[in-house]
């Protein structure tokens, strides 16, 4: 497994992705500033973004839940067109369509929020997609945020310690408009900001258990 960087989304010919692709300056200066705008007129964030194994809440970000499983809106009726938009763009770009969408919505970390190391789908899930978007505008290499990628031995670990990271494999580090995409199986671990910034940490979490694949781009309509 490696990381990959592209100069622009190309289209998927087969999956499970092996390895983790970035997209740096995903999108035009003019949309990334739209969706911040949008999302800065959004009150619906709240601290329910968590990721929970046998029962026990391992860690909990600020967040916003535009859409679950088929597409039901969640808190965002007023909103949540824009974000599909966006869900639209991907499914064109990468060439597939949504089979089992799960969710799209926001995270958000501050200062000592820091993520733990979970898993999108489940195991037998080899047909799915995630696509992490970094959407701050501005953003200094010393405020840290890196996404870890781990190994499968470090599944089932609780919070962060140095035991961790002897199981982390690749890093990904923290930029504006940055895309990622890859298999949602992964272990996977985000940083929280480092103690020079209070800046909120914040992405765009859109994925899928299962997706179908095209050779050509498809004309979604959005629903």
């Amino acid at each position: 497994m490696e990381i990959i960087y592209h100069d622009e989304p190309f289209k998927i010919k087969e999956l499970p992705l092996t390895d983790i692709h970035v997209i740096d300056n995903w999108l035009s200066p003019d949309i990334h500033n739209w969706f911040d705008d949008k999302l800065r007129n959004t009150s619906k964030w709240n601290q329910t973004n968590q990721v929970t194994r046998e029962g026990e809440v391992r860690h909990k970000f600020w967040g916003v839940t535009f859409y679950r499983e088929n597409y039901q809106l969640d808190e965002m009726q007023d909103h949540g067109w824009w974000i599909r938009t966006l869900d639209n763009r991907l499914q064109q770009e990468f060439g597939f369509k949504w089979v089992r969408f799960d969710y799209a919505g926001m995270n958000g970390q501050t200062l000592g929020l820091q993520g733990t190391v979970h898993e999108d789908c489940a195991p037998e899930d080899d047909r799915n997609l995630s696509f992490l978007w970094y959407n701050n505008l501005f953003w200094k290499e010393e405020w840290g945020g890196p996404l870890r990628i781990y190994n499968e031995n470090a599944s089932g670990f609780v919070g962060f310690s140095e035991d961790l990271l002897k199981h982390q494999i690749l890093e990904v580090p923290y930029k504006p408009n940055r895309l990622l995409v890859f298999d949602g199986r992964i272990p996977h671990s985000a940083d929280a900001p480092v103690n020079t910034t209070y800046h909120n940490r914040q992405s765009l979490v859109i994925r899928g258990s299962e997706v179908e694949l095209y050779d050509e781009s498809l004309d979604y309509a959005t629903d």
